[in-house]
């Protein structure tokens, strides 16, 4: 029996094998990957995490020169969702 929703190629599909497609897409996340997350920003030389961290602890009011409060690590650690239970 044959598939009635099979239908033969088209002029304007284009076959490719599974191993260059994969292979090219996975190149590109890559690269985005390592662009937007592992690679300082050249403004002022900060991962997106450690942008992160710096923004929750200004949140919380820390700083140098400020005491140490208990627990803030923690909500350093889990960024916004912790910063909300304060």
């Amino acid at each position: 029996m044959s598939d009635e929703n099979e239908t033969a190629p088209g002029p304007n599909d284009v076959t490719e094998s599974l191993r260059s497609v994969i292979g090219d897409r996975y190149l590109t996340y890559a690269l985005s990957t390592i662009m937007h997350r592992a690679l300082p920003d050249a403004r002022d030389g900060l991962k997106p995490v450690h942008r992160r961290i710096l923004y929750a602890m200004s949140r919380l009011r820390l700083s140098l020169l400020s005491r140490t409060k208990p627990g803030c690590c923690i909500t350093v650690s889990q960024g916004e969702a912790g910063m909300k239970k304060l």
